[in-house]
Parts: C-alpha cells; sequence; structure tokens
C-alpha cells in the first residue's frame, strides 16, 4: 500500500509533463529498450528485494540504470538541441552603420560561431550524448528555461518509476500465485 502513494503521484507529475515534440526512431527504441529491461528485470529484482519500494529502486536505479540515462539524455540533448534551432541565437547590430565595439564584436563572432556549428550537432542514438563540434561554447542567450528541463526529468524518472511499480506488482502477485499453489 505504501507504494501505491509514490506511483499515483508519479503519474499524474507524468501527466503534467509531456514531450512537444513526436519522438524520433532513435527516441522511440532508446524508450523501448528501458522499458524492456524493467519488464524484464523485474520479476528478479523483487525475488531479492526486501520490498516493493526496493526492487523499484532497484531496477530504476540499478538493473536498468544505464538504459534508463541513455534515453533520459536522448531526450533531454534532443529537447535542448530542438529549442537551440528553433531560437538560436541573434547577432548585434551595428546602430547608424557604425562598427561594433570591440565587446560586441567579439559576441557577434561567438553567436557567428554558433550559428555555423548548430546544423552539425548531433545526438548519438545509442547513448543520447550530444556531439558538438570542437569548441563548440552555446551562448547566454542559448539556455533553454532550466524549468523546462528539470520538469522532462522529472517526468521521464515518474515515468520509469511507474513502469517499474506496475512491473514489481505483476511479479510479486505472480510469485504469490506460484507460492499458493
Amino acid at each position: 500500500m505504501r507504494l501505491m502513494i509514490p506511483v499515483l503521484l508519479a503519474a499524474s507529475a507524468l501527466a503534467v509533463t509531456s514531450h512537444a515534440a513526436t519522438p524520433d526512431a532513435a527516441e522511440t527504441a532508446l524508450l523501448h529498450k528501458a522499458e524492456t529491461c524493467v519488464q524484464t528485470q523485474a520479476p528478479a529484482a523483487a525475488a531479492v528485494s526486501k520490498t516493493s519500494a526496493d526492487a523499484v529502486t532497484f531496477l530504476v536505479s540499478g538493473l536498468c540504470a544505464e538504459d534508463i540515462e541513455n534515453y533520459e539524455n536522448y531526450q533531454r540533448n534532443a529537447a535542448l538541441l530542438a529549442g537551440w534551432r528553433a531560437q538560436p541565437p541573434k547577432l548585434p547590430i551595428a546602430e547608424d552603420g557604425k562598427p561594433l565595439p570591440a565587446f560586441e564584436k567579439q559576441e557577434a563572432d561567438k553567436v557567428a560561431a554558433v550559428l555555423a556549428a548548430l546544423p552539425d550537432i548531433t545526438i548519438d542514438p545509442r547513448t543520447g550524448e550530444m556531439h558538438t563540434p570542437p569548441g563548440f561554447l552555446p551562448t547566454l542567450e542559448m539556455n533553454t528555461s532550466f524549468s523546462q528541463i528539470m520538469m522532462l526529468a522529472f517526468g521521464q524518472q515518474a515515468h520509469f518509476m511507474t513502469v517499474a511499480a506496475q512491473n514489481v506488482l505483476t511479479a510479486l502477485t505472480a510469485q504469490k500465485a506460484v507460492a499458493s499453489h
């Protein structure tokens, strides 16, 4: 019963957060791999854990942590890159045809380098890691909303905790059924 409250909280948090873009093939494959790990490893986690909460934690933070992390990295980095490409930094504009002051010229050069590099940024479809050209450094105005990234991360964790809880409860029910016969 104690597990049900966190599960309900996780489910409601998941409902609040949603990934705006349609997942691509790599994101879908990583999600499937992580969920499959949780589903297939739930009986083993339930068998060696003292409580269902321990089994859920063991699944998400131990047995399937790498697959979950790869999915989370991919989803987070895809959201960052989509945001950067949707709202790239703007080049400073000189007023009245005057040359830019030295500091603004340096900033303009940085922005130009970022704009040139944006098309070359990729995300590894196996690990979710972002690969940027050498020397790439996002400008300050490229910062994606911290709260949006945190909500995305919270939603991801809530999703996997929910999937793990469902599978652990199914495994425990199956174990009890076998034990009673």
